[in-house]
């Protein structure tokens, strides 16, 4: 979903505190997952079973590396 050119503009919230994004889940991708959720939905990279991967409050699966580079922000 695209956002209307008054929400780009509009100041954004500050970025969620590092003690937030710390306790968000880290788990192992299973077969089943890295079917379904193909690409890092930061770096756009294929998951391999097995590897770590962050589950965000949307639902959507990221490498915890990746988290650690991006500024998520919570609107």
């Amino acid at each position: 979903m695209e956002r209307s050119l008054e929400e780009a503009q509009r100041p954004r919230e500050k970025p969620t505190a590092q003690h937030v994004v710390d306790a968000l889940p880290v788990s192992r991708l299973t077969h089943a997952q890295a079917q379904h959720e193909v690409k890092c939905l930061i770096c756009q990279e294929e998951y391999e079973c097995g590897e770590s991967v962050t589950t965000l409050p949307c639902k959507h699966l990221c490498h915890p590396d990746c988290l650690g580079r991006y500024d998520y922000f919570v609107d």
